[in-house]
């Protein structure tokens, strides 16, 4: 049952960006600025993330230390 877990939770993540994705294409077809000014703050953590799994990808050494991490890089692959 555990890898049913964690496939269920990557296939719900998948879902829900894909479905975000959908959204953000349909509203910009429409030309909706202020649609896309009301959102763009529920994006800014995924920004975070994004650009802190691409700085930690980046690196020239391993981090030494869980201090090194953030929760978005800690457990990585």
């Amino acid at each position: 049952t555990n890898n049913t877990n964690e496939s269920d939770i990557f296939e719900n993540l998948i879902d829900i960006t894909q479905q975000t994705l959908n959204l953000l294409e349909e509203q910009k077809r429409s030309r909706n600025i202020l649609w896309a000014q009301g959102v763009k703050r529920n994006f800014n953590q995924i920004k975070t993330m994004v650009d802190e799994i691409h700085k930690y990808k980046r690196r020239n050494t391993m981090p030494r230390t869980w201090k090194d991490h953030t929760h978005n890089t800690r457990y990585l692959k």
